[in-house]
């Protein structure tokens, strides 16, 4: 675990004690990165990816539900039509072209229709695709018709390969022993040297010297696994949520 102690864990969290009376917030973090704040589902975030002339969105948290929400999945429409909408205030003339989701939990996936409404292609892994469709999370819906707006991920792959900020996908399958889901996807930068490990890091930065007993979750160890064997350098590890307990001093993973 040496290894991991040398990153600079976490920049998704910034600002998470500020409430804001609008429903989403955005943080810029870099020239090409942005996180939108969904404040009404504590302290949920989507990563906004800024191209030329489109944008990547990871994430779609439009409920605030991980596993505990295996079948009956649902979308939250209204309120991701509104996102969409805050999107194209903030961002003009720049429509969402690809959608990057990690897993089939809902506080990824919950608002996808109408970004495929918009003409946004989903990349997700293929066994997260279809554990939504056959628990439910298109119901009512032309499942063939939206599955030919998605990108099936099956293996490592690379996304946008001829811009000047590529994605790398990085599959994590079954020999990836802690994940929440079968199979899961990590969205490497190699430009900034940023890995977007979702809710598999569900920890702040931490100050070793303060707390040197501090103890990983067992997901960082498949964190670690990803970096490693695909010998890759990375600076920052962005995530979903920041949940540290100030008066307990420890790292909530509770909701995961």
């Amino acid at each position: 675990m040496k290894y991991l102690h040398s990153l600079l864990f976490l920049l998704i969290g910034l600002s998470l004690d500020a409430q804001s009376k609008n429903e989403f917030t955005k943080t810029s973090f870099s020239k090409e990165l942005s996180f939108i704040r969904i404040d009404s589902i504590n302290s949920s975030q989507s990563t906004v990816v800024e191209y030329p002339k489109f944008l990547v969105v990871i994430e779609l948290p439009m409920k605030n539900s991980g596993g505990g929400k295996a079948t009956d999945l649902e979308e939250d429409i209204p309120k991701a039509e509104r996102y969409l909408q805050f999107l194209q205030k903030e961002y003009p003339n720049k429509p969402v072209k690809y959608v990057l989701s990690t897993h089939w939990h809902l506080h990824s996936l919950s608002g996808i229709t109408p970004f495929f409404n918009s003409g946004a292609k989903l990349v997700t892994a293929k066994s997260n695709w279809d554990y939504s469709v056959k628990n439910g999370l298109f119901k009512g819906k032309d499942v063939q018709k939206l599955a030919k707006n998605t990108i099936q991920i099956t293996k490592d792959s690379t996304l946008l390969g001829k811009t000047k900020f590529p994605i790398q996908v990085l599959f994590l399958d079954k020999t990836y022993t802690h994940k929440p889901t079968t199979d899961y996807l990590f969205f490497y930068m190699p430009k900034d040297k940023n890995l977007h490990a979702s809710c598999m890091c569900a920890m702040s930065e931490i100050d070793f010297k303060e707390q040197p007993d501090f103890t990983y979750s067992d997901r960082i160890t498949d964190i670690e696994k990803s970096i490693k064997s695909r010998n890759i350098e990375v600076k920052n590890i962005l995530k979903m949520y920041l949940d540290f307990d100030k008066t307990k001093k420890r790292i909530q993973t509770t909701r995961y």
